[in-house]
């Protein structure tokens, strides 16, 4: 019965505030006890449902603590990793026009020694492109194990 009712978490514990309540006064009626004794019972059950309620507001405040905490700290992350992304990009821009155009004079060179040139250069931004792409990903890897350090 437990597992069942937590399983909805603070509407759950109410429900079981309130079954067990219903079974005490069902079972001190049953049992033919001096409603007075019952009176106590339920009034000691009162002062636990009271505890376990307040109990329940104060976890679930807390769940509701750890969400939005969670959520900040994915839109915080969202918002590193657009900003590290743009900026790559930015920064790529200008490699990426130069391989294009060294690719372009490459085409058009006629001569063996310019062409050459051309493809040592060509070879040369190829290299800066993937280093940058290498620190690229190392920037997002380290940012997302930070962020997740921090949550933890």
């Amino acid at each position: 019965m437990l597992p069942e009712f937590l399983k909805y978490g603070y509407l759950g514990l109410l429900a079981i505030i309130i079954v067990l309540s219903y079974r005490i006064i069902i079972n001190g009626n049953n049992k033919n006890h001096k409603t007075s004794r019952v009176i106590y019972i339920l009034l000691a059950f009162s002062l636990i449902n009271f505890l376990s309620g307040f109990m329940g507001y104060i976890w679930a405040s807390k769940e509701l603590e750890v969400a939005a905490k969670k959520a900040t700290t994915a839109s915080v992350l969202d918002t590193h990793i657009r900003n590290i992304t743009k900026k790559h990009e930015d920064d790529m821009l200008p490699l990426q026009l130069a391989l294009k155009s060294t690719v372009d004079n490459l085409k058009v060179s006629l001569l063996e020694s310019t062409r050459s040139q051309y493809l040592n250069e060509i070879e040369r931004i190829n290299k800066v492109i993937r280093e940058r792409e290498i620190i690229f990903s190392e920037n997002i890897n380290n940012l997302k194990n930070n962020i997740s350090k921090e949550v933890d």
